[in-house]
Parts: structure tokens; sequence; C-alpha cells
């Protein structure tokens, strides 16, 4: 599960500059959507989850992890139907389009792969040893 250890620091990362950014924008332009906060803050629970694997530490329970991967399918699915994501999308090219939605893919597999692994005990975490 090494390769974990190099996902959970990436995401943490990203998950550090992308609230720095969405808090400058806040403070600069006083632009603020509440959906971004509910998305990081999802974000960041499926980090620890990914965390969880990478370090092999239980965290919170078992049956946590399995509402979280739902809700990080639900959102995505609900993310890729937006009306708002959809007109937004329009305005770009097709390659712009493309590598958008890479990033969102790159973003949200590694954090639905390390809530499932956790979740459904692949890492072996929740033994009962």
């Amino acid at each position: 599960m090494d390769v974990f250890k190099y996902i959970f620091w990436i995401l943490a990362s990203y998950l550090f500059f992308a609230f720095a950014l969405r808090l400058m924008w806040l403070m600069k332009d006083r632009y603020f959507q509440w959906s971004w906060l509910g998305e990081w803050l999802l974000a960041l629970i499926s980090c620890a989850g990914v965390y969880g694997v990478a370090y092999h530490v239980p965290l919170i329970t078992q049956h946590f992890w399995w509402l979280v991967l739902a809700l990080i399918l639900g959102t995505s699915i609900l993310r890729l139907r937006s009306e708002n994501l959809k007109s937004q999308l329009k305005q770009l090219t097709t390659k712009q389009r493309l590598l958008v939605r890479c990033l969102m893919v790159l973003f949200t597999v590694p954090l639905a792969a390390g809530v499932l692994a956790n979740a459904a005990n692949i890492s072996g975490i929740w033994s009962t040893n």
C-alpha cells in the first residue's frame, strides 16, 4: 500500500492549495459558494480515509467509510450532471473540456479507491489482531 502514501501526500497538498485559493477568492473578490466548502470537507474526510489505508491506521469505523464512499460517488454524479458545470464546459474547447474531465477523474478516483480500500478492508486494517 505504499502507493497510497504518495497519493495521500499529493491529495493533502492539493487540498491545502485548493483551500488557500478559495480563501484568497473570498478575501479578494468576496466570491464564495457553499458547495465548495461541502466538497472540500468531503475531500478532506476522504483524504483521511486514504491516510488510514496508507499508514494502516483504522480511523472512525468501517461503516462510516461506506457512507463516505456513497457520498463521494453521489456528489461526483451530481457534479457531472449539474447545469452550472455543463454551461461552463460549453465555453471551452474540446481539448479543454477533456482536460477538465481528466482532472476531475484524477482527483476523484484516488479518493474513491482509498475509501473503498478502507471500507472493504482490502488493506486489512480492520482485522481483529
